[in-house]
């Protein structure tokens, strides 16, 4: 399903990325714990560039091709990748702030022609059938049904192109309907063959860091933002209280063929 921005229903996540377009503190505070990503790219999770030169390095793609990017958020990550790599970038989200986003930064880096952004589910795209010679996602998947994402990834790319996924895998039974202990069966029952599965080690501390940067200017981004604020900083205080505990979950990064 697609639609325009104006058209499509309200997305969890646009409170979010409403905040994360409003707040300067919020900015600071991925400065201040991913110094080396470019000012212009200001992602809703933990990035920094090497996460960005393993997409680049792993999807294997280059001039005249074209990249989809599922739940690409505010379009920077994806964007990124395709000016490293010379493809160009279609951005597929449900939110229609993030698509807004999106958009507004494809022309501010000048490169709209070669970059645009849609509102549709995950699982089913509307997309062309095997438009794609790479398929990127980053800290989306868990969030969706990965069944039925896997076999529209498995139709939006070419024979032989590859998949690269961050994504959250469970290490106790599945707390979310859509999280799973283990994707790789998944995606080789969809079609794939799966080339690379890490544990992303530093993720963790990573993570603990970039919340506590966000807890650190609540105040500011409240001043800056007012309750818009509120979705962050709970996050952040939610997921700093959890870093005390044993882990639940590990963040992965996977590479598959089909």
């Amino acid at each position: 399903m697609t639609a325009d921005a104006g058209e499509y229903p309200v997305s969890p996540f646009d409170r979010l990325h409403t905040a994360i377009a409003g707040s300067t503190a919020y900015r600071e505070a991925v400065r201040a714990t991913s110094p080396d990503v470019p000012e212009w790219l200001v992602p809703a999770s933990v990035i920094n560039i090497g996460d960005l030169e393993t997409f680049a390095a792993e999807l294997d793609v280059g001039d005249g091709q074209t990249i989809v990017d599922l739940g690409c958020g505010g379009g920077g990550p994806g964007l990124w990748v395709a000016q490293r790599t010379g493809a160009s970038l279609i951005g597929v989200d449900a939110s229609s702030e993030a698509v807004t986003m999106a958009t507004a930064l494809a022309q501010c880096r000048d490169m709209e022609d070669r970059a645009r952004f849609l509102c549709a589910d995950f699982g089913a795209t509307g997309l062309p059938d095997e438009c794609a010679d790479g398929v990127m996602s980053l800290d989306a998947l868990m969030f969706v049904d990965p069944h039925a994402a896997a076999h529209e990834i498995r139709r939006l790319l070419k024979r032989g192109a590859r998949l690269v996924v961050r994504a959250v895998e469970s290490l106790v039974d599945p707390f979310t309907p859509t999280l799973v202990r283990d994707y790789r069966p998944i995606f080789e029952d969809a079609g794939f063959a799966m080339l690379r599965h890490v544990v992303v080690a530093d993720y963790r501390a990573r993570s603990l860091a970039y919340f506590k940067a966000i807890e650190e200017r609540a105040d500011a981004m409240r001043a800056e933002i007012g309750s818009a604020a509120d979705i962050l900083i709970e996050e952040a205080r939610d997921s700093l209280e959890k870093g005390k505990k044993a882990p639940r979950a590990q963040t992965v990064c996977f590479t598959a063929q089909r």
